[in-house]
């Protein structure tokens, strides 16, 4: 479907040339992209707020930052002021399919359930089989083109984030450069 609207777009101006498609190819890439879509795409959902690779403090009184391992790979939440209508949501990006074994294995995602109501497996398209993905996961893939969800993933009822983790994504927001737009440090 993707591919034929495309062609008829181009076939429509025979002067234009197609588009090459860009998919990327790292681990990094690929999560960047993906952030990119849930802030822009209004097809599988409202607009979402990300941050990429952020690490969630605190998730112990006493334990060591990572020593659950609570650092996905992106972490959003819906662009709303309605507190019941946040939906924190972690996706996995997964590049190679050993990695994506070795997380299953190890249990790695069941850390993520503390604090996100939806845990996602991103992938190349091809990569992981539904069959494959932990209960209660969901799965959504990259082709030539654009991300396309292929199982969504069950409400997480017991998730919770900490006062100190919010606080900590707000001064982790995503911003234009380091010291804002101008590239000044405001304090000195």
């Amino acid at each position: 479907m993707v591919e034929s609207s495309i062609t008829a777009r181009f076939a429509a101006n025979p002067w234009r040339k197609r588009p090459k498609p860009v998919v990327p190819t790292t681990h990094d890439g690929l999560a960047a992209d993906l952030a990119a879509w849930l802030r822009c795409s209004r097809t599988e959902g409202p607009v979402r707020i990300t941050w990429e690779n952020i690490e969630f403090p605190d998730m112990g009184r006493y334990q060591r930052v990572n020593a659950l391992g609570i650092r996905p790979d992106v972490f959003s939440i819906v662009a709303t002021l309605t507190e019941s209508k946040w939906a924190p949501t972690i996706h996995e990006v997964k590049i190679s399919r050993s990695d994506f074994l070795a997380d299953v294995r190890k249990g790695k995602w069941e850390g993520h359930k503390k604090i996100a109501k939806y845990i996602w497996f991103a992938c190349p398209e091809g990569l992981i089989d539904v069959a494959e993905l932990p209960a209660g996961t969901g799965l959504i893939v990259r082709d030539r083109y654009n991300w396309h969800v292929v199982k969504r993933p069950t409400r997480n009822p017991k998730w919770r984030i900490t006062n100190r983790q919010w606080m900590n994504l707000c001064m982790k927001a995503q911003r234009p450069g380091p010291y804002g737009r101008e590239g000044k440090d405001p304090y000195g």
